[in-house]
């Protein structure tokens, strides 16, 4: 007998050892086999040749996959762990995208898949459950409401874990490449934006809201006729103002952050009619939490915020007066809101604001040495006014001029 030299040689002289045998064994003997390679129980090399020749021979084998199905959606959930080569990973997705054109495989495979994502995992393997996810959702037929709900509640893990970490070079590299793979799903199925939307309404995950914004914006730039894309960002800033601005505790970064792309793009209208009413109506109820959103949230604002910055100052100025415990973070809203006011009247009133209260013309005099100290830095904190935008002189020189006339007085 002469011995195969090669790996292709190999797996073809194995495969001919089977000729001649009922298919249920010589199939029976594919999967164990398979299982030996994917386990690492026999030559590693031949891990992604596996995929690209006795499986993919086999599945076109009729009954192979019906009969096997829960087996080979195993063996796929296996090699997890183990496949750490994009080209070992490529080799598996295409075999998978193949099989899923069988029911039964459909099945036990998106049963698998939830099963794996209900457990936390590393963001490598965070990352191919996505793929996989992306996978089945794109085969999925009509009407799977319930199966496309799972799935989106198990990718909302698998995204949260992928945004969490990357703050690294290979963790940023790794979600642009989540946020691809979710986006090409959504151009091949765009029905499925309004449940991504409905999931990430739900959920409020992190990762799950910065990619369906995503899509939404991307949709709208290039459809602006598209309602589901409008109906998403809809859906989306209102969750932000409910679940986000409303919240009893103070938002994380990575939270605010994967509104970011909702908050650059506001129409004045939604500034004014949505999210500025929400942020006061929060501030009265829970100050501390409500400013620390509202701080992480205008970072990402590009509009001017003139019409509504009187009314945003006046209730800080309350609450920082009232609570020690959000001056601080109080002092950081009141920067942000005055780097973003463009009208030198509004400046000029939101300078005149402070003074009034500090020097007592306004309610009287503060007789509160801390409150009086925690006024003058408020002052302080509206320095971010915009000098160089024309007319903002007068704001500047009122403000020089109370500080020299009020610490002479004090």
């Amino acid at each position: 007998m002469v011995l195969a030299t090669s790996w292709r040689d190999r797996w073809s002289s194995w495969e001919l050892q089977f000729v001649g045998c009922g298919w249920k064994r010589r199939m029976a003997e594919t999967i164990q086999y398979a299982q030996k390679v994917v386990s690492g129980r026999t030559q590693s090399k031949g891990s992604a040749l596996l995929w690209i020749t006795s499986l993919k021979t086999a599945i076109d084998t009729e009954g192979f996959v019906q009969q096997f199905s829960a087996e080979l959606a195993g063996l796929v959930l296996e090699t997890l762990p183990s496949y750490g080569l994009r080209t070992q990973q490529r080799a598996v997705n295409q075999w998978v995208t193949t099989a899923l054109g069988h029911e039964e495989f459909l099945k036990a495979f998106a049963g698998s898949v939830i099963k794996a994502c209900s457990a936390k995992q590393p963001p490598q393997n965070a990352f191919r459950l996505l793929e996989w996810s992306c996978l089945v959702l794109e085969q999925l037929p009509e009407g799977s409401g319930k199966a496309v709900q799972k799935l989106l509640e198990a990718q909302g893990n698998q995204l949260d874990t992928l945004i969490n970490s990357s703050n690294s070079h290979t963790g940023q590299q790794r979600w642009r490449a989540a946020e691809r793979v979710v986006m090409r799903l959504l151009r091949r199925r765009p029905s499925l934006l309004r449940d991504y939307t409905s999931a990430a309404a739900a959920s409020s995950s992190p990762g799950l809201v910065k990619v369906t914004l995503a899509a939404s914006l991307q949709q709208q730039t290039q459809q602006p006729q598209q309602l589901d894309s409008n109906a998403a960002v809809d859906a989306l800033l209102l969750v932000l103002c409910d679940k986000v601005v409303a919240a009893r505790e103070p938002p994380k970064p990575v939270q605010l952050a994967a509104y970011g792309p909702l908050l650059s793009s506001l129409t004045p209208e939604q500034l004014t009619g949505q999210l500025v009413p929400a942020a006061c109506k929060a501030m009265r109820r829970t100050p501390e939490p409500a400013i620390t959103a509202l701080v992480g949230l205008l970072q990402y604002v590009k509009l001017d915020l003139s019409s509504s910055a009187v009314e945003l100052v006046n209730l800080l100025l309350q609450q920082l007066r009232a609570k020690e415990a959000v001056r601080g973070v109080a002092n950081g809203a009141l920067s942000a809101i005055a780097a973003r006011v463009q009208d030198p009247a509004v400046a000029l009133q939101l300078v005149q604001c402070v003074c009034g209260v500090l020097d007592g013309s306004a309610e009287g005099k503060v007789k509160v040495a801390a409150e009086r100290a925690a006024l003058a830095a408020a002052l302080a904190a509206l320095a971010d006014i915009p000098t160089t935008q024309p007319g903002m002189q007068e704001a500047v020189t009122t403000a020089a001029a109370f500080c020299s006339r009020y610490y002479k007085d004090e």
